[in-house]
């Protein structure tokens, strides 16, 4: 039972953590052999920031993983006492997924300001060393920038050095 419960969380954790590249080098294979629209654009600003990983699965794998440990701990004790065992394993728990998402799971970003016919859009993607934005530089942007259009790319929007 106990090996079950562990594969079942360790699993959830898994699912969770996975997530693919935020990089605009690393478009998802859906995306081949189909044309996307593409912009031209100039970058106005950019900004360093901290994309977070998924805090919710974290928090809750952590949880439930917690208030486990919580029961087993108080497994021969009354009930009282095994409900308050869990309660506390549980808010370790999520504290220790919230800590995990935002330490091990985080990944560096950066918000570019893109300007594209009249309209600037703020598109945050993962920073790649492959892509070094400067202010000025023109660029592309794969992606439909309109919303509810039938024309998607399900990489989602990237902006990539024009050379």
């Amino acid at each position: 039972m106990v090996r079950t419960i562990t594969a079942i969380i360790a699993t959830i954790l898994i699912a969770g953590c996975a997530g693919g590249s935020l990089k605009p080098t690393v478009p998802e294979s859906k995306d081949a052999r189909q044309a996307c629209p593409t912009e031209i654009g100039t970058i106005i600003d950019i900004v360093e920031v901290t994309l977070e990983g998924p805090t919710e699965a974290a928090q809750g794998t952590g949880a439930a993983f917690g208030a486990y440990l919580g029961n087993r701990a108080a497994k021969d004790e009354s009930d009282v006492v095994e409900a308050l065992a869990m309660g506390v394993g549980a808010l370790a728990g999520s504290a220790a997924g919230d800590l995990a998402s935002k330490s091990v799971l985080s990944r560096d970003g950066m918000e570019l300001m893109v300007y594209v016919e009249g309209t600037t859009h703020s598109i945050l993607q993962e920073s790649d060393a492959n892509q070094p934005f400067e202010i000025g530089q023109d660029v592309w942007v794969v992606g439909n920038l309109e919303p509810n259009t039938r024309n998607r790319c399900s990489t989602g929007i990237r902006v990539l050095i024009k050379r």
